[in-house]
């Protein structure tokens, strides 16, 4: 997995590319994480009522291996049930400037 800025040639490139796909969009939380995904054109996007959970209300850096692992497996189990090629991750920033759950979130999306 690469993250990658919205605006690097790769995700424009992808964006603007004929083949249909769906983006999900991930709003994680410290309890929970809302998802959203598009339509194969990527003009609508509907949130998906089933959120993925994480398995535990503390901070990443306080997970369990197990939540982690089960973090990871319904992650898997969205992107291969929606065929999904690109997941967005908002971050929460504070004047402009990545938060300290920001930094969270990365690692943990990057596990």
């Amino acid at each position: 997995m690469k993250i990658l800025k919205w605006n690097s040639p790769i995700i424009i490139d992808l964006l603007h590319s004929p083949i249909s796909f769906k983006i999900a969009s991930l709003d994680v939380g410290t309890k929970y994480v809302g998802v959203a995904i598009t339509d194969e054109t990527r003009r609508l996007v509907v949130p998906i009522k089933r959120d993925i959970r994480r398995k535990t209300s503390v901070q990443y850096n306080r997970m369990s291996d197990q939540s982690i692992q089960s973090f990871n497996h319904d992650l898997n189990n969205l992107i291969s049930t929606h065929n999904i090629r690109l997941i967005v991750v908002g971050l929460p920033l504070h004047m402009f400037q990545l938060t300290p759950l920001a930094d969270e979130i990365i690692d943990l999306m990057m596990k």
